[in-house]
C-alpha cells in the first residue's frame, strides 16, 4: 500500500498465538523486548 511494508501479525512463540507460554513468565519477557510506536 502506497510503497509500505505493513505487517498484520508478528508472532514470535509457536502456536499462532493459542498456546500457553511455559513458563509463564516468558510472556512477560518476550513481550519486553517489543518496543514498539505509538500510532
Amino acid at each position: 500500500m502506497n510503497n509500505k511494508i505493513i505487517f498484520g501479525e508478528m508472532t514470535f512463540y509457536p502456536g499462532n498465538g493459542f498456546e500457553k507460554f511455559d513458563p509463564q513468565e516468558y510472556d512477560s519477557i518476550f513481550g519486553s523486548y517489543l518496543k514498539l510506536p505509538k500510532i
